[in-house]
């Protein structure tokens, strides 16, 4: 065990089973409770409510993270997490089965800005890391597919309870070696000790909306996007090959964020990752082809995702004191929850009553509202903070 703490091994166990199970998760929930005849408006109903125990359980978990050894805290929720959805097939009574899933997406949800943080404040750079969560990810979209079609729907969910146990002795086996040098780096702006609680600044309350948005649309897209596949004639094992190949778009933006994620200004990068989404609903709303669809996903999907996930780190080290960034990643990732349950909840009727031409029309007028208020925001440019070298 000594030669693993700290080691390369324990990051990408972490990092890789991490994301392998959120994919297995919850990339195809939307196809396995329509196929088991749940309507649009309930799939929304039980992602609403896995949201909603997010934003109940985020907070805690950070200010638990902040005192007290978060990979303990972690390795505690994602050990119910492994045994809960390695049950969630079992169930068939709808109450029961939305209140395990939402369970178990708020132990993963919650877990996620420590996982994030952890590959800032390692010995190893940001890149090396972060790649096996693309990868992670990517393979776990992949083998749900083939589960699904070629041995059963709830197989996916039994794998997943394997690959968080995996996760687990990851995390546990992580060692900050960097974090004092690198959260001094990150103080930047915002986080200079006796100005540096901003939690509830001007900055960060903008900051929160534009990420609510953001967050709101992409994971209405990430629920839906299989089934409007599915839709336009693909089978399920295709969606996901489809889904697959956009993830491994991953690669390039994790392996050189050195060159760029540092150097760019906060608001040039909100911009660009919200011209992504603009770009991307505008082909689901006015082109019904598969194949330019598909096209459009592959291009900006995952590109637009991974960008934001860097992009929060970044600017909630411009912003935020050290000693509370924990806990406003926290914050941060229960508003985003708390946006989703308001958009998945819309959407799902939207969709009952109406086309994904029309859900997705929506989606692009809130990604052009999101570059309206970031062009206005008062976020600072963050140019200061070294945290992707």
């Amino acid at each position: 065990m000594k030669g693993f703490r700290g080691s390369y091994c324990s990051y990408f166990l972490m990092y890789f089973f991490y994301y392998l199970s959120l994919a297995m998760m919850q990339g195809l929930i939307s196809v396995y409770l329509m196929d088991r005849g749940y309507s649009a408006s309930q799939v929304s109903l039980v992602v609403s409510a896995s949201l909603a125990a997010s934003v109940a359980l985020q907070p805690v978990v950070g200010a638990l993270c902040d005192r007290f050894d978060k990979r303990a805290v972690c390795g505690g929720l994602l050990a119910i997490n492994g045994a809960l959805s390695y049950v969630f097939p079992m169930l068939t009574a709808f109450p029961l089965l939305a209140a395990v899933y939402s369970m178990v997406i708020a132990g993963m949800n919650s877990t996620n800005p420590v996982v994030e943080q952890m590959a800032t404040v390692s010995r190893f750079p940001y890149g090396r890391i972060r790649v096996w969560g693309t990868i992670g990810y990517a393979v776990g979209t992949q083998v749900s597919g083939i589960l699904y079609r070629y041995v059963s729907p709830g197989a996916m969910y039994q794998m997943c309870g394997i690959g968080m146990a995996a996760c687990m002795i990851g995390i546990l086996g992580t060692r900050d070696v960097g974090q004092k040098d690198v959260l001094e780096k990150g103080q930047g702006e915002g986080g200079k000790p006796g100005k540096g609680h901003m939690a509830f600044g001007r900055d960060f309350l903008w900051y929160l909306v534009i990420t609510g948005l953001f967050y709101g649309a992409t994971n209405v897209n990430s629920t839906f996007l299989p089934s409007m596949f599915q839709e336009r004639g693909m089978s399920i094992d295709m969606a996901a090959t489809v889904i697959f190949a956009a993830t491994l778009m991953e690669f390039p933006i994790v392996m050189f964020s050195g060159r760029f994620m540092d150097r760019m200004k906060n608001k040039m990068l909100l911009m660009a990752v919200f011209c992504l989404l603009a770009v991307q609903f505008g082909a689901y709303a006015f082109v019904p082809s598969a194949a330019f669809q598909s096209a459009a996903a592959f291009f900006t999907k995952s590109v637009a995702t991974m960008a934001y996930i860097m992009i929060n780190l970044k600017v909630i080290a411009s912003i935020v004191d050290k000693r509370y960034q924990m806990t406003a990643l926290a914050l941060v990732a229960a508003l985003k929850s708390l946006f989703t349950v308001g958009f998945q909840t819309v959407c799902g009727y939207l969709l009952d009553h109406g086309t994904y031409e029309g859900l997705y029309l929506l989606l692009l007028g809130v990604a052009a509202v999101g570059i309206v208020l970031i062009f206005i925001s008062p976020i600072p440019d963050g140019t200061k903070e070294k945290l992707f070298g």
